[in-house]
């Protein structure tokens, strides 16, 4: 295991980057509920996560494809963000102890222990979850939180700050599908040749 990077180390590393953070987040959360306001079906708690993560992943590409100190990293269809050659993150779902869950997967043992085997080419890096928790009804972040963990002990958290508004939620659109507008076509008579 490498060592570990400290809060305070981390913190000022990543607070550059939480704003938008957040508002990656925030828009996913967003375009989730308009994707489920668009269809008169339920949708699983799987399938919103999945959505979910697709749209950030999408989102923080774009935003941090230029980013000075930012280096991105696709692999296993997930994002690694690498802040400043010592801290990789993931978009992660949390639970209320602020723990993601991880597939038993010799890759996810490296990461929940620090092991450097995924990234050869970096000298020292810290694992994080760039976390969120959300309500029951998908309408809102409980929290936006990044978490450096080994296995299932928490090394050390940092809350992001979700700037929407003073609760952190979101509006959202009615409950209602989405209709498209149709116009009406007139049919074309063909005269009969004569």
């Amino acid at each position: 295991m490498s060592q570990l990077v400290p809060k305070e180390q981390a913190r000022e590393i990543l607070m550059p980057h939480a704003s938008a953070l957040a508002m990656i987040m925030n828009e996913s959360l967003v375009e989730l509920n308009l994707a489920m306001n668009a269809t008169n079906e339920r949708w699983n708690n799987r399938a919103k996560c999945s959505t979910l993560h697709s749209l950030a992943i999408e989102k923080a590409k774009r935003h941090f494809v230029e980013q000075g100190g930012v280096l991105l990293k696709m692999k296993y269809q997930s994002l690694q963000i690498v802040f400043n050659n010592s801290l990789v993150g993931r978009i992660k779902k949390v639970n209320h102890n602020n723990l993601s869950s991880n597939a038993k997967t010799y890759r996810n043992t490296d990461i929940l222990t620090h092991q450097l085997v995924l990234f050869s080419d970096e000298t020292s890096l810290t694992f994080i979850d760039l976390g969120y928790k959300v309500d029951a009804t998908w309408t809102y972040y409980e929290r936006l939180v990044i978490v450096c963990r080994t296995n299932d002990s928490i090394e050390w958290t940092i809350n992001i700050d979700n700037n929407n508004d003073a609760t952190g939620t979101i509006t959202t659109l009615p409950l209602e599908p989405i209709v498209p507008l149709v116009r009406e076509e007139k049919q074309i008579k063909i005269k009969k040749a004569e």
